[in-house]
Formats: structure tokens, C-alpha cells, sequence
């Protein structure tokens, strides 16, 4: 998503004391509730996030509902808007700022529990707090005791972001082609973006601009930073790199004149008419519905590969965490459970912000409160979501170096195996110096 978008009921644990003799003070009344302490005890949780928004915001979505079900706590919101998010890391880390609850979207949110010492892993604490793991989409199986992070659990998934393909359908009835369709292949879908790129009455039109950004975020073959347990750079080593560079950037080069897509954006051009079909997100129809509001467009499902039968991308996820340096962990653990409970997802969800939850009733309700309620929205869930790929405090970086060279494919100047010895090459200096960075250490 181009900018921020603005949660399993609480558990309280109820004994039932019997009046007895023994010593015991006796009760005519009969049995008394003994109410979980950490929720009558006043509680101040500060929650932080990188990714702006404002605090009316917040208790709009969240704070609102929480302090209404538990009056004793309080539920601070800050964040910090100036400069990038490196400059955001290192000043929080500097002013020593207590924060009980840390959320961003993944890739960030590892750089800031590992790289900057914020990780606590919350696996006995969950249970202590009977989180329901099963909830969530099970695409987050990996994150939530899997495999990820030697089986810790670090964070839980607290929005997500499909990319969706947005298409214009003006251009495609000005040009008398069907509109593309849920469940088309890539092959199918290029043959579609071939159909309409052409130059009309001197205007070029492209029936396709990639965005190498959401490709690699959204990575449809689930392929790890790292190899599993190491620091070790997989570009160049495993082989499911290869499916994706040749199917998803260079098969879409080929499908147009080279170095066609040079100087090109997808996004703006989208947006001024001359682009067919774009790679955005879910919540591009809350973010963008000023661009979007004008136009005649609808969504369509990611196309998927014959290899990969029926699997759509990854969801782009926000993620949540208790912090290592959490005051009070049970208040702030009940603060997490309340944002994941399906009440609270359920009323983003009708707004468009799409759920981590696997519950279909909660699912049903996307986007029928949005603006453009009208819209293909079961697009979403039309394909079964790709595994979510764990990261760790390098993923950010070594991303952006692996989605650079695969910019070099889709622009000519580079094939497919140059590129991926080049990128291992730098992921491999990168891996050296983030080393010295992470005082955290943890299982990729």
C-alpha cells in the first residue's frame, strides 16, 4: 500500500471459591467470582509504530473498543514522522523510549525486534494467555511456532495487504478486448497485455506495467530470504529463483519490445489512462480513491503459475509485538489479543483492510463498507494464499537488493543468470556488515 491504511475476545480467568471451614472465612452468599487480576489492575500500554498515522486513528480502530472493555487500561499511541525509517529506528533506540507494543509492516517490524533489541518471544506467554493460534490464516502457520525463528513466536499478523491486479476497463472497451478475469495463468495474462499495447492515434499504450516491488513482496513461490537457519543468501542457490525471474519478469519483457518498459511507472500511468492493468494492493481502494474514484476499473485475482496450481501471492502484512521491554506483557499481551479479535477485525474488514483471520464470516464482510463496496473484493480469497515467508532483520535490505536485479531483467540489461550471481554477490557484502548490526541474534 503507498501509505499507512487504518483485533479473539479476552480471556479472564474465573475460580470459583466454595465457602469451607478449616480456617477459612466463611461466605452465607455462597461462591465468589475472583475476577483475573491484569485486567482490573490500571495499566498504561504504549504501543509505537514507524508507519505514521495518528492517534485518533489508532483509537478509532483500536483504542476505542479496548478501553471500553477494559477501563483500568490505557492504550497510548505513538509514532514518529519525520525522516526515513532507519532515522526512526536509530532516534527511538537513542531516546531509550518505553514501548510495550511495537507494529509495522514485516521486513521493518524484524529490523526493529532484532536489529534494535526489541524481540521477546511471546510462545508461553500466548499460552499463558490462551491465544487461539488456529485463528489466523493459515498462511502464517510459519510465523506463529512453525518454522520460523527456531519455532519462536516473535509476532502475530495484525492486517494484510493482497496485491490485486487493477485494470481500466475504458481501455479495454476501447480497444474491444474481454476484460482479464480470476484465475488466469500468466501465460494467459500476457498473451491478454500483448493484445493491448499499441500506439493509438500517437498515444502509447501498455496493457501491463510490472511492478518488480509487489512481485517480490508478494513473492507466489514462498522462497526465503535466507536459507532456513543461516545468513546464507539464497538468489543464487535455489532454483525456485530461476521459475520466478524467467515467469514473473523476464516471460513480461518478452511480451513487449525490448527496453520497453524503461522509464515507464505503472502507477502514474495507470492512474493518467495509458496503462491497462497495475499491480496494487487491497487497500490502494482506501488510500488511492481520490485517483481511483474517477475512473471506470475493477480487480482481478494475481494471475498464478501452472507450476504453482491455484496458489496466489503472499499477503503484505503489518505485523504486531510485545516487546522485551514491556512493563506489564499480560496487559499488553490482552492489548494484542483485542486488535486480532475477529470483533475487531471484522469492523476494518468492512472497511477494506483485509483480515488475518481464516473465519469466512469475517472474510465475507470485505470491503462491503468501503467506497467502492461495488467491486470484485472476493478477489482476495479467491486463491489460496502463498506461505508467508518469514524474515529476519535482514530482509528489508536484502530485498531490495534482489528486487533491483530483477528490475535489470525486466529492463534488458541483464539476463537471468548474470543477474542472480550479481545479486549474491551483494547480498553477500550486505549479510557481512548487518552481521555487526544485530544484537539480537535469531533462526532465520
Amino acid at each position: 500500500m503507498r501509505k499507512y491504511s487504518s483485533t479473539v475476545a479476552s480471556i479472564a480467568a474465573i475460580a470459583l471459591l466454595s465457602a469451607c471451614g478449616g480456617g477459612g472465612e466463611s461466605n452465607a452468599k455462597g461462591p465468589l467470582k475472583e475476577v483475573d487480576k491484569t485486567t482490573q489492575e490500571p495499566a498504561e500500554i504504549i504501543v509505537y509504530t514507524m508507519a505514521g498515522g495518528s492517534a485518533e486513528d489508532f483509537n478509532r480502530d483500536y483504542g476505542d473498543s479496548f478501553h471500553k472493555k477494559y477501563p483500568n487500561y490505557t492504550l497510548k499511541f505513538i509514532t514518529d514522522m519525520t525522516g526515513n525509517n532507519f532515522e526512526k529506528l536509530d532516534r527511538l533506540a537513542a531516546n531509550g523510549t518505553q514501548v510495550d507494543l511495537v507494529f509495522a509492516t514485516t521486513g521493518w517490524l524484524e529490523k526493529q525486534l532484532f536489529q534494535y533489541g526489541y524481540a521477546y518471544d511471546m510462545t508461553e506467554l500466548a499460552k499463558k494467555n490462551k491465544v487461539d493460534l488456529d485463528r489466523f490464516n493459515p498462511s502464517y502457520s510459519d510465523i506463529l511456532g512453525g518454522k520460523a525463528f527456531g519455532g519462536g513466536i516473535y509476532y502475530f499478523p495484525m492486517q494484510a495487504n493482497l496485491p490485486l491486479l487493477y485494470y481500466n476497463k475504458a481501455l479495454f472497451d476501447k480497444f474491444g478486448v474481454p476484460y482479464p478475469k480470476d484465475g488466469m495463468s500468466w501465460d494467459e495474462f500476457y498473451d491478454m497485455s500483448r493484445r493491448m499495447t499499441r500506439n493509438d492515434g500517437g498515444v502509447q499504450y501498455s496493457g501491463y506495467i510490472p511492478s518488480t516491488n509487489y512481485l517480490f513482496r508478494g513473492n507466489p513461490v514462498s522462497i526465503p530470504i535466507l536459507k532456513p537457519g543461516t545468513t546464507t543468501p539464497t538468489i543464487n542457490s535455489d532454483d525456485r529463483w530461476k521459475l520466478f525471474f524467467q515467469k514473473l519478469i523476464a516471460d513480461a519483457a518478452n511480451s513487449v519490445d525490448p527496453g520497453y518498459y524503461k522509464g515507464r511507472n505503472d502507477f502514474n500511468e495507470f492512474f493518467q489512462g495509458t496503462n491497462a492493468v497495475v499491480t496494487l494492493v487491497s487497500g490502494n481502494m482506501i488510500s488511492s480513491r481520490t485517483q481511483l474514484e474517477p475512473m471506470s476499473f475493477d480487480v482481478i485475482s494475481m494471475p498464478t503459475l501452472k507450476e504453482n496450481p491455484g496458489i496466489g501471492p503472499q499477503p503484505i502484512t503489518t505485523g504486531i509485538a510485545v516487546t522485551k521491554m514491556a512493563k506489564n506483557k499480560d496487559a499488553a499481551m490482552e492489548a494484542l489479543k483485542h486488535i486480532v479479535s475477529n470483533d475487531v477485525q471484522s469492523e476494518l474488514t468492512k472497511r477494506g483492510i483485509v483480515p488475518v483471520v481464516k473465519n469466512v464470516d469475517v472474510q465475507k464482510l470485505l470491503g462491503t463498507e468501503n467506497y467502492f463496496k461495488d467491486k470484485n473484493w472476493s478477489a482476495v480469497f479467491y486463491n489460496k494464499w502463498a506461505s508467508f515467508t518469514y524474515t529476519g532483520a535482514m530482509a528489508v535490505d536484502l530485498n531490495g537488493i534482489y528486487t533491483n536485479y530483477g528490475n535489470a531483467v525486466l529492463l534488458g540489461t541483464s539476463d537471468i543468470n548474470t543477474a542472480l550471481r550479481q545479486a549474491e554477490e551483494e547480498a553477500l557484502k550486505k549479510v557481512e556488515e548487518l552481521k555487526t548490526m544485530i544484537v539480537v541474534p535469531n533462526t532465520y
